[in-house]
């Protein structure tokens, strides 16, 4: 369902990510209004520093995403076991 979050109800949908702002609150109103709303609330330290994202990979600059496309093609740094992997759940 939908959550609706802060002073001014901002939507939240099913299946979509938010990302609530560093305004010095310590806390964060949620409601709902004609239906049930289920959702993961996940709190961390801001990292300030650059973020770029591209597919499933996540990194600080564009180049950075770039070299992790080319480690994944080319099964290395971290990607050894990419190319004969299957998921076991699907």
């Amino acid at each position: 369902g939908k959550a609706y979050i802060g002073d001014k109800e901002f939507e939240g949908k099913a299946h979509h990510t938010l990302t609530l702002s560093e305004d010095g609150a310590d806390t964060v109103q949620i409601q709902t209004k004609d239906e049930d709303a289920h959702f993961v609330f996940i709190a961390g330290e801001p990292l300030k520093e650059p973020i770029v994202q591209h597919g499933p990979f996540v990194m600080n600059t564009e180049k950075e995403i770039y070299d992790t496309f080319v480690d994944y093609q080319y099964a290395k740094n971290g990607f050894e076991r990419a190319r004969n992997w299957s998921s076991t759940i699907a």
